[in-house]
């Protein structure tokens, strides 16, 4: 039998939502969680973790739950996460995994009020596609963020609900509102 700490167990059911994690998100998610995390400390977690088999890295900085197995790595899904963790204020109230068209649905409790988001992805000409799919599916996310490939892809996305864009820029997002 193991003993699972709090933070080992916090990690795991964030990777039963995303599937994969950077040490460095880890280190993020569990210092909003706690606010004592260091990276460090963080890197320990998963390698406990992964001692007892419940982890496995697929890079030196990428793991994945132990039941996944191979693949691509998800780079989307890490995108997704990176405008999570840069728009929380604190650690997310919940995690919901990929429901189309999100890649990634989260709670967040900024003290004022609960924001309830969702992130879609949108892949260089994926426009037209997710246009369709928002207007199919009815969220219950108050507000999108369209995780895009570029800045020129802004004026495609068509939609009434209330959103913002996030484009890459080197190893940071920059976020735009319409």
């Amino acid at each position: 039998m193991s003993l699972i700490s709090q933070d080992q167990m916090y990690i795991l059911r964030v990777l039963e939502k995303t599937r994969l994690l950077t040490v460095s998100q880890a280190f993020r998610l569990l210092n909003a969680a706690n606010g004592r995390a260091t990276e460090p400390y963080a890197s320990r977690v998963f390698h406990q973790l992964r001692y007892m088999q419940k982890v496995r890295f697929e890079t030196e900085d990428i793991v994945t739950p132990a039941n996944i197995r191979g693949g691509d790595i998800d780079r989307d899904m890490l995108g997704a996460v990176d405008v999570m963790l840069d728009i929380s204020d604190s650690a997310p109230l919940e995690i919901g995994g990929e429901a189309t068209p999100f890649k990634l649905r989260f709670l967040t409790d900024d003290g004022d009020r609960v924001g309830n988001y969702g992130i879609i992805t949108v892949p260089p000409g994926g426009e037209v596609r997710v246009n369709f799919q928002i207007e199919e599916v009815s969220t219950n996310a108050n507000t999108i963020i369209f995780l895009l490939a570029d800045n020129t892809q802004r004026t495609l996305i068509k939609t009434t609900q209330p959103h913002y864009f996030a484009v890459r820029d080197g190893d940071k997002y920059r976020y735009y509102a319409e």
